[in-house]
């Protein structure tokens, strides 16, 4: 097991309570990969916010299972760098890690710039009726939605172009390196309207697509992809607690 170990616990701690373990267990399933996700979710969203302790007892009472599958999904958790384990201590959401934001950038504007270039020599009709679906809800959502839902259909609208590209292999990697990403995009979509100009880059982005520039739809790509570093300072003053280097 790879564990994040160090001699204190972080400093700020909150304490998990509440209801924000959203688990109906499916016994028919693994349910190690039931917790898994719905941890893994808890803490993207920011319902376990980075430095709360974590509870294995008190999972195993919100979803009513056994330590062991509760213990396989932290030890995964722990490896994706979501979660911190101190001997002794106990069991923390890891702070949001600076590096970790700036690595997983990198890999994400590598690879979806990567996955728009394939898309384009692949581009069907249904390719661009899901993604023009897909971007009138999300500009929907962007007016008055919940935040949630609004982080669902940008992914969507990301998967789209893999999903013409014939690369949804790819996406898992992706998901993978922007978790850390993920928690950023939580906390500034919430800010100056950004949910409505999020919405409006993805359909400049598929306007520039479409019309077969593909050198203006990449540029708006690399461009939107990066908003959220030039946010990162702002967070990070914003949430002192919830960062680490």
């Amino acid at each position: 097991m790879a564990t994040s170990i160090s001699m204190t616990a972080p400093e700020w701690v909150g304490q998990a309570d509440g209801p924000w373990l959203e688990l109906a267990i499916d016994r028919r399933r693994n349910v190690a990969d039931q917790i898994f996700r719905a941890l893994r979710d808890a803490i993207l969203e920011l319902r376990l916010p980075p430095c709360t302790l974590v509870s294995e007892n008190m999972i195993c009472r919100q979803a009513g299972v056994s330590r062991t599958p509760v213990r396989n999904a932290v030890v995964r958790l722990v490896e994706e760098e979501l979660l911190d384990v101190f001997p002794q201590q106990g069991t923390y959401v890891a702070p949001i890690k600076i590096a970790k934001v700036h690595d997983g950038h990198f890999i994400r504007r590598a690879l979806e710039v990567a996955i728009l270039e394939k898309a384009a020599s692949a581009w069907t009709a249904a390719a661009s009726a899901e993604a023009h679906a897909v971007l009138a809800e999300h500009e929907a959502l962007g007016s008055h939605g919940d935040v949630q839902d609004f982080m669902r259909f940008d992914v969507m609208f990301h998967q789209c172009f893999a999903r013409a590209a014939g690369t949804e292999g790819v996406w898992r990697p992706i998901q993978h390196a922007k978790a850390h990403l993920d928690r950023l995009h939580r906390l500034g979509f919430p800010q100056n309207d950004r949910m409505k100009a999020v919405a409006a880059e993805h359909r400049a982005i598929l306007e520039a697509f479409e019309a077969k520039d593909l050198a203006l739809a990449r540029r708006r790509l690399i461009e939107h992809l990066d908003v959220i570093i030039e946010m990162l300072d702002g967070l990070r003053r914003q949430h002192p607690g919830y960062f680490a280097d």
